[in-house]
């Protein structure tokens, strides 16, 4: 691997391979290096991330799922250096604050990680050092729950959206938590009472 530049803007795609998982291109697309093997060796991935996130300092959080019987201890969250190297792993298997059973999509956003867990439809909110804040959602179709949540999303206001796949809508939290406001289910026509499904969504500068 070579080592780090800084890059003004970058790429960050992970792949499913036992040599380097993350993997930083430019915006053309050329690669400046890779990291996060696949292996029990330490330092390596149980499996590759399934989302990430970049902090202002460079650092990268990874959200990662390989949940074996036995292996309850098995960290969900990892928090590495702009060269790949592990500063800290958190988040074990299970329910309950700090938890996760299927950690899905992970942002930061103005000093704190907000991680959707899609099975319990919640997401939770940490400090950069991996200490648990708060949660909020859970499961339901009233305003403020989620059913089938797959995307997670922030605003330069410090707002988070989550794309509620289930109940066809965009719910928006503040930084705390507390709901703000839907949209959503939209019809697929005028004439047509059928809801149509939402795949993704994006917000502009202003929110």
């Amino acid at each position: 691997a070579e080592p780090n530049v800084d890059l003004p803007s970058r790429i960050i795609p992970t792949v499913d391979a036992r040599q380097g998982v993350m993997r930083v291109l430019d915006t053309e697309g050329n690669l400046h290096h890779s990291f996060g093997d696949i292996g029990m060796a330490e330092g390596n991935f149980s499996a590759a991330p399934l989302s990430l996130a970049l902090d202002d300092e460079g650092n990268y959080y990874v959200a990662i799922f390989e949940y074996r019987v036995g292996q309850e201890t098995e960290k969900m969250i990892y928090k590495l250096d702009s060269d790949g190297h592990i500063l800290a792993a958190f988040g074990d298997y299970g329910t309950g604050p700090g938890k996760f059973l299927y950690p899905v999509a992970i942002i930061y956003n103005q000093d704190s990680l907000y991680i959707l867990d899609a099975e319990p439809h919640v997401v939770q909110r940490f400090s950069t050092k991996g200490n648990y804040m708060v949660h909020f959602g859970g499961t339901g179709k009233s305003k403020g729950r989620f059913r089938d949540p797959k995307g997670l999303y922030a605003d330069k206001r410090g707002h988070i959206y989550v794309l509620d796949y289930g109940n066809k809508r965009i719910q928006e939290f503040d930084a705390e938590g507390q709901f703000v406001h839907a949209w959503g289910p939209y019809r697929v026509s005028s004439d047509k009472p059928v809801a149509r499904l939402l795949d993704g969504f994006a917000t502009s500068s202003n929110g």
